[in-house]
Formats: structure tokens, C-alpha cells, sequence
């Protein structure tokens, strides 16, 4: 077994490709990364993930799935506006996140980047 495969260039949309790696551990779990092609940024993230039912108290396997959308750029970060949950296949309305711009400047304005240390 490899822990890291490139496995595939997949279609994302009309015109657009994603090149998939997939990281797998020595316990089984495995994690695919999805990149855009085109610009190499980040677009998706899928692992297996086991939860108990609802209903009863088996386990079942379930595929978990982040889409990473609509990508901002402040000074030399660049980050996911937005991130979507999904599992098995499914949004999960209530695990949405949108980056708040006011965090970002915070961050921005609280990091030096001509120095490691952190301003008050």
C-alpha cells in the first residue's frame, strides 16, 4: 500500500479539472485532496468517516466531503471564502462556513510579516 497516490485527473465542471491525491495510513484511513488543475488550488476533500445511526446503535460508514469555493486573496494569504459539507453526497446546511472578511484583516493586522512575532 502507498501512502501517497496520485490517482486521477477528474472533470469538475465545463471546462475545468481537478487532479486528485489520495493519503492513505497505515491504520486504513485514507483521504483524497482534490486540485484545481488550472490554478492548484485546493477544491475538495473526501475521507470515510464512521458515526452511529441515529435509530439504533450500529455504525455505519459514511463519506464526508468539504467543497472549497469562491477563493480570496489578502495581501499573500489566500483562502476558501466559503466551505460546504457534505455527507454522503448530501449538504449539510448546518456545517456551511463563510470566512468573515473582519477575521481575515484581524489576522492580517495581528501578524507581522517582516517579523515572526506576534503584535499585541
Amino acid at each position: 500500500m502507498q501512502p501517497l497516490a496520485m490517482l486521477d485527473v477528474e472533470e469538475a465542471g465545463v471546462g475545468r479539472r481537478n487532479e486528485t491525491v489520495r493519503l492513505t495510513y497505515p491504520n486504513g484511513f485514507w483521504i483524497e485532496y482534490e486540485f484545481a488543475a488550472k490554478e492548484g488550488l485546493p477544491a475538495k476533500v473526501i475521507y470515510k468517516a464512521t458515526r452511529k445511526k441515529p435509530d439504533t446503535d450500529e455504525d455505519e460508514e459514511v463519506t464526508e466531503e468539504d467543497r472549497l469555493a469562491k477563493p480570496i486573496t489578502i495581501g499573500q494569504i489566500t483562502a476558501p471564502w466559503a466551505i460546504d459539507h457534505f455527507t454522503n453526497g448530501v449538504q449539510d446546511e448546518s456545517c456551511c462556513l463563510r470566512v468573515q472578511l473582519n477575521t481575515i484583516r484581524h489576522l492580517r493586522n495581528r501578524y507581522s510579516p517582516s517579523r515572526r512575532i506576534l503584535r499585541a
